[in-house]
């Protein structure tokens, strides 16, 4: 049986949630009403090949900077040329696909020289803004207590995207990640 006391606490409670209730309705509307409005558009994407170079030769890609670099590659002539620089040893190529740039391109991501072992890059994700593709990455840091070997490498990921998207501009969010050894 229900005493007044507890029904004007359960009736106070619930006038007290009511509000927080009301507020959480409101927020939800907004942050799918943000959604709704962005032009973004999620890119599938195919790994072709990632790892870390042993001995790019100097060229127009300059690949021996330690700078992180994005290269659009549209065409066969393009992604041969790129190769030929990145991964001059054929060894290193053998497991390539050629892809189909009637319908598709190639993102290659440099991370640039480091000074020894315990580096990488990938590619986390890839959307379409307007006409931008934006591409999400992270590099990967020895942390300072890492046993490494002292070697010069450069890390990449070469990824394959199948759609009209040839014609779009290539911005890079980088994040870096310190892996505690």
């Amino acid at each position: 049986m229900l005493t007044s006391t507890s029904m004007t606490i359960r009736l106070n409670g619930l006038i007290l949630l009511l509000p927080v209730l009301l507020l959480e309705a409101c927020g939800n509307s907004r942050i799918n009403e943000t959604r709704v409005s962005m032009d973004t558009q999620t890119i599938e994407y195919t790994t072709v090949a990632r790892g870390t170079l042993s001995n790019p030769v100097k060229g127009e890609l300059n690949l021996d900077t330690d700078t992180i670099q994005i290269h659009k590659l549209t065409s066969p002539e393009q992604w041969d040329a790129y190769l030929d620089q990145a991964m001059p040893d054929l060894h290193e190529r053998q497991p390539l696909s050629s892809p189909d740039f009637d319908n598709e391109i190639v993102l290659a991501l440099s991370a640039g020289q480091r000074p020894s072992s315990g580096y990488g890059i990938r590619i986390n994700s890839i959307s379409s803004e307007g006409g931008t593709l934006v591409v999400s990455a992270t590099e990967t840091v020895p942390g300072e207590n890492c046993m490494l070997l002292t070697v010069l490498t450069w890390p990449y990921h070469y990824v394959q995207i199948t759609g009209g998207v040839a014609g779009h501009k290539v911005e890079l969010e980088r994040t870096e990640f310190i892996q505690d050894c």
